[in-house]
């Protein structure tokens, strides 16, 4: 389990504290997982991380794993495949493959394996992005200041923020109405790459 997990973070290039920011789990419970330390971490440990990284909870666990689909590339379009966020009894939002897809550009999805796609439950982004728009988002993607990412609530809502740094070098959350929150309070699933009309930038000071 432990050798699945650190596998599956370092594809992502992340380290044990990026990780652990990721999922809210401590960093010394990480790397006792990862080293073998910790040989029943807990079900609800295993589902933050595996939420976290963007995998199924049987891919980390060695059980066998769901089928995902990938985005496709046909005739120089590649083709995203759309998913739902459904709320699981543990509280934990889950993906849910909708088996539609939303075309883009071969130049945003190269180089991105797990590029996915997902509608807007919220309003709080409009007229930058309206409910009910599809965006296609990288979960394996660090956000930087001004970049817009995709966060879930526990109540399954998928909303739309631009990610801030203020200036004391943390981070939070803003949306176009001005409302602003820290990221413990949704979980970032990560870089907005395309809005169904453009690529978004935050240009507020």
């Amino acid at each position: 389990m432990g050798t699945r997990l650190r596998s599956f973070r370092e594809r992502r290039n992340w380290s044990l504290t990026q990780l652990a920011e990721r999922a809210s789990v401590d960093h010394s419970t990480i790397w006792k997982i990862e080293n073998g330390k910790t040989p029943n971490p807990g079900a609800e440990t295993l589902r933050k991380l595996s939420g976290a990284l963007g995998v199924d909870l049987s891919e980390i666990t060695g059980e066998r794993p769901m089928p995902r689909r990938r985005a496709e590339i046909f005739e120089g379009v590649a083709m995203v495949p759309v998913m739902r966020v459904r709320v699981q009894a543990s509280g934990q939002p889950a993906w849910d493959d909708t088996r539609e897809s939303v075309p883009v550009s071969i130049q945003i999805a190269a180089g991105r394996p797990n590029i996915r796609a997902a509608i807007v439950s919220g309003d709080c982004m409009t007229p930058v992005v309206f409910p009910g728009e599809r965006i296609v988002f990288d979960p394996d993607a660090h956000p930087q200041d001004r970049d817009m990412v995709i966060v879930t609530e526990d109540g399954g809502a998928t909303l739309v923020k631009w990610f801030r740094i203020d200036q004391l070098g943390r981070p939070f959350l803003r949306a176009e109405n001005g409302t602003e929150m820290r990221p413990v309070a949704a979980r970032i699933e990560g870089v907005v790459l395309h809005v169904e009309r453009r690529a978004p930038r935050d240009t507020a000071p």
